[in-house]
């Protein structure tokens, strides 16, 4: 309840006052009243409980009205003020505008004004209260998603997108010469030696173990290399070193200084726990813009672990001037199945390895250790896009549960296409049937989200963000679920839920407009007969 104070110096006044308007419709208590400014103040210091309204007369004797009303902002009181006079003045309404008050009522006043003015007071009050809420909602949220805010910035980062207002509300310190990123990979979650094994359906275990070498490495690392460094956890097997460097590097000289620590950090991770890892090296840059040319390339050596067998340690410097004739042959084919797989196009992805494999039929020229290699190459492009969608390859596909070594033993390249092929069309299909779930869930979201917001603006671009798709994304999929616009769809909610408003007793237009979220309601109005072919006082 709102607690109100009624300030007068005619008894009657304040009598008829406290009995003409039946005060708990609005939620308000008569918690005191005065004669006077300086009664008004006294009973204030007395009350236990703070005023939220007060209602005073001008003239008094002892303390006049705005003679409290000073005093009252003197003291930092917040509360609404409601001056009551008999006298219309000019300097009166010059006063009750420089003092913020709520509105200047003429007596005689009738009920109908009190009823009208205390009506609006206490909506907004609602309306503040509900403001206050939901930025304490917001505060708390905001506290409580600090953690996976901070993650996503250095994702944005390692995707090549910097922002730097999200770095300033975060307090994250990045300021060096110099920033280079290292791909730490968890080759596998077993032991290496005799013991347990720890196997790939035990998750629980696994994201155990993950944060033991994650821990591990970033303590480690911390004792052994004088840096600044920040560790982002990609997936369950992979985490990324974000390294600052105080001065620029040499081109080519990025993974000097770096081998040793690693070696140890591989010894002691492999003597604690029986796992092995690998660290792939990018270069060094002189801007966070281009951090992610460095996590590109981090990731363009670790591919090279299969070469170097697990437990390596890869620099993209050392692997760049050693690329033969055979990672250069079908580049924008390999880029073409990694597109598949991202926008789920099966038939790209058949119509691409038949390409392949109707030229490497056709030219002879390629020897048996390329076609392996290749062939370990495609499978490896797949698992990297799972790995980077936190998927694993022998999930999707458990009728292969290693993938490359049955490539490898297949004696014919039809044999290895046609493998290829199924491999691809079962990926694709699995994120179709995972996508078409997804979406069904962001739109039952979004539909929930207008319906519990009506009284608030809801735009597109806002709800976009929420689910993190863009907006032209977010309105195709609401329109191909729903079967009309997403603005379509907005004021069909609002003028249903309008029409459902309109229908209750004592059901002010106003009001109704607000609730549907209309400031403005004559043009609520206007919307509403548009859409119904009556006004709201009609209906």
């Amino acid at each position: 309840m709102l607690n109100m104070l009624i300030v007068d110096d005619e008894s009657f006044v304040i009598e008829g006052l406290k009995h003409a308007v039946d005060w708990s419709l609005y939620g308000i208590r008569i918690a005191g009243e005065a004669n006077n400014g300086a009664e008004a103040l006294e009973l204030l210091d007395m009350l236990d409980k703070p005023i939220d309204i007060i209602m005073t007369d001008v003239r008094m004797p002892i303390m006049d009205g705005f003679g409290l009303i000073e005093r009252l902002n003197e003291r930092g009181h917040r509360c609404k003020i409601i001056v009551l006079t008999g006298h219309e003045e000019f300097d009166y309404a010059k006063k009750a505008i420089r003092y913020r008050i709520f509105e200047y009522l003429l007596k005689p006043v009738t009920l109908d004004k009190i009823e009208d003015t205390v009506s609006r007071l206490a909506a907004e009050f609602r309306e503040e209260n509900e403001k206050q809420r939901r930025l304490h909602d917001m505060e708390k949220k905001l506290l409580q998603s600090l953690p996976l805010l901070e993650e996503r910035f250095y994702f944005n980062l390692l995707s090549g997108i910097y922002q730097q207002d999200m770095q300033t509300l975060l307090g994250i310190k990045l300021d060096a010469a110099a920033f280079q990123t290292i791909i730490v990979q968890i080759d596998n979650l077993k032991p290496t030696g005799s013991g347990a094994v720890h196997t790939a359906d035990d998750e629980r275990q696994r994201q155990l173990l993950s944060l033991t070498v994650q821990h591990m490495v970033s303590v480690s690392l911390a004792e052994r290399l004088p840096l600044p460094f920040s560790v982002v956890a990609f997936n369950s097997t992979d985490f990324v070193l974000l390294l600052q460097h105080q001065a620029a590097l040499p081109p080519g000289s990025e993974g000097d200084g770096l081998q040793q620590p690693f070696s140890a950090i591989q010894e002691l991770v492999q003597r604690e726990t029986g796992l092995t890892v690998s660290f792939a090296i990018g270069r060094a840059y002189d801007s966070l813009q281009r951090v992610a040319k460095s996590f590109h390339e981090a990731q363009e050596a670790l591919k090279h672990k299969l070469y170097y067998g697990n437990s390596c340690i890869v620099s993209y410097s050392d692997i760049e001037v050693n690329q033969g004739h055979y990672l250069d042959s079908f580049r924008q084919a390999k880029d073409q199945l990694v597109d598949a797989i991202q926008i789920r196009d099966a038939k790209l992805s058949t119509q691409v390895l038949s390409t392949i494999q109707s030229t490497l039929e056709k030219e002879k020229k390629y020897g048996i250790p390329y076609i392996r290699t290749l062939s370990m190459e495609l499978v490896l492009i797949a698992s990297l896009v799972l790995h980077e969608k936190g998927d694993h390859l022998a999930d999707i596909c458990p009728g292969h549960p290693d993938l490359l070594g049955e490539v490898q033993q297949l004696g014919t390249v039809a044999d290895i296409f046609d493998t290829l092929r199924e491999t691809y069309t079962a990926i694709i299909q699995h994120y179709e049937h995972k996508g078409a779930s997804r979406n069904r869930d962001i739109i039952h979201f979004v539909r929930t989200y207008m319906a519990e917001h009506l009284d608030q603006e809801i735009k597109l671009d806002d709800l976009a963000q929420l689910v993190y798709l863009t907006p032209n994304y977010l309105g195709y999929l609401f329109k191909e679920s729903v079967g009309m616009g997403f603005s379509s769809y907005l004021m069909q909610l609002r003028m249903e839920h309008a029409k459902t408003l309109l229908t209750k007793p004592g059901s002010r237009i106003y009001e109704v407009a607000a609730s549907v979220g209309y400031k403005n309601a004559h043009y609520f109005s206007k919307i509403f007969k548009e859409y119904t072919g009556v006004t709201p006082s009609e209906y």
